[in-house]
């Protein structure tokens, strides 16, 4: 079997089966809960932690990550296929900021080629400013670009129309990847109590999701 990603891509390989693009079960993934935060992650002024889920069989590779604000509690990593990686920011001690950033990563799909997309987050240093989430994906997938874009209900991108082709006919899929809009936690910041942060309110659940839709 071959699998091309459209006009545009020039690799093209040999893949065991169509099998392995039809026929496999991502509710093993979506199930899976969303660790709680550690401890210590929750006593900094601000945080954030983000989950990353994979529901494809293809790995993700992180590449790279940029943050404008803040510091890295748990650094961004790699995703097995159907796995997830959680990773979290925090604003460093004494300073009166959130946490601002991106993180980009790579899909590597079946015929050698990839796709590159990038995350962007920003958790704002006080109550007047809602949290912000994005993606982008393509040709272009500037860090901080993604930071720029977010917007509090999130967003998604489609890669282009992939084909995978053997003896029995074509399937064509895309992937997708959402960045859910981030929700509140009643989890609340040791720093609460003052008035300047009387309404402050630890944002634990951002979630970005990777998955494989088939095309008609």
């Amino acid at each position: 079997m071959t699998v091309s990603a459209s006009a545009d891509t020039q690799h093209n390989a040999e893949v065991d089966n169509m099998e392995e693009l039809l026929f496999f079960d991502p509710s093993k993934a979506e199930g899976v809960p969303i660790p709680d935060a550690p401890r210590t992650l929750k006593r900094s002024m601000r945080w954030m932690q983000a989950t990353v889920k994979n529901l494809t069989q293809f790995r993700i590779e992180h590449v790279d990550e940029y943050l404008q604000e803040g510091e890295f509690f748990q650094r961004p990593s790699d995703i097995a296929p159907l796995d997830q990686m959680t990773f979290s920011c925090r604003t460093r001690t004494g300073e009166l900021t959130g946490c601002v950033g991106g993180a980009r990563f790579r899909v590597h799909l079946h015929d050698g080629s990839h796709l590159e997309f990038a995350i962007g987050w920003q958790e704002p240093a006080g109550p007047a400013f809602l949290p912000r989430t994005g993606v982008i994906c393509g040709s272009s997938t500037d860090l901080k670009y993604a930071c720029r874009i977010g917007d509090e209900r999130g967003n998604f991108v489609t890669s282009d129309r992939l084909e995978a082709t053997d003896e029995a006919g074509t399937v064509a899929f895309r992937i997708k990847i959402t960045a859910e809009s981030p929700r509140l936690t009643s989890v609340e910041s040791v720093y609460n109590r003052s008035l300047y942060f009387n309404d402050f309110e630890a944002r634990k659940d951002w979630l970005y999701v990777v998955e494989r839709e088939l095309v008609v």
